[in-house]
């Protein structure tokens, strides 16, 4: 069943999400600020759900994994895995969601994973641990009505951060950008994107979607 959200290419129009993931398979859909704003005006999130909810996954979509930590299978934009499956798409945060949910379990080690506090305190929580959801923005002037204190944000401030870390990296090691040499023979460091990558160790496919997203904005090319 398709799930429409605001087009970010067409100001005012809607489309299914699925349909974005397929025009911009590297760039995920906005988060839908129905599906946020329901999660945030709950009363309570157990420790699991924040885990998934923080990390950016929707808790009415998800599985178990054997920590008894909610597996991201659906996603704060209303896509699911399973529509995207059987569409032959693969959501675009997919790795860095199910990432980020391993860091916050991580984090929970040992603590009762049925704990309940108030969404705002799990969101205190994460900024004490030096975690910020890609979906939060900061929060709306005191004036603003009760409920507004978090909204939605664009889902690219995570990713243009990994992009720009890949930049600054390359810079570092005496790299341009966009004219990258070929990787030397018998060179057992390997070219650049190996020692970027060896660098930031970003966890699964974070690395080589973000290598992928520069590429095709031009800001990395070969000599």
């Amino acid at each position: 069943m398709p799930h429409y959200v605001n087009n970010p290419e067409n100001p005012g129009q809607h489309i299914d999400a699925n349909e974005l993931v397929r025009r911009n398979p590297l760039t995920p859909p906005p988060p839908d600020s129905r599906i946020v704003g329901g999660l945030l005006k709950r009363d309570t999130w157990t420790r699991r759900e924040a885990i998934a909810i923080l990390a950016g996954a929707d808790t009415r979509h998800a599985r178990e994994y054997f920590h008894g930590v909610p597996i991201p299978t659906g996603y704060l934009d209303g896509t699911t895995a399973l529509s995207l499956q059987a569409a032959g798409l693969h959501h675009p945060l997919h790795e860095d969601i199910s990432a980020a949910c391993s860091m916050l379990d991580s984090y929970s080690e040992g603590q009762d994973m049925d704990e309940k506090r108030t969404p705002s305190e799990w969101l205190e929580w994460a900024k004490s641990k030096g975690f910020r959801p890609y979906w939060l923005v900061e929060p709306a002037p005191e004036s603003a009505p009760a409920g507004e204190a978090a909204t939605v944000a664009e889902p690219m401030q995570r990713q243009r951060y990994q992009e720009q870390e890949i930049l600054r990296v390359l810079a570092e090691n005496g790299y341009t950008a966009t004219a990258l040499p070929k990787p030397p023979k018998n060179n057992r460091l390997g070219g650049p994107k190996a020692i970027v990558r060896a660098a930031l160790r970003y966890e699964g496919r974070v690395f080589d979607k973000a290598w992928e997203r520069l590429r095709a904005n031009g800001e990395i090319r070969d000599a």
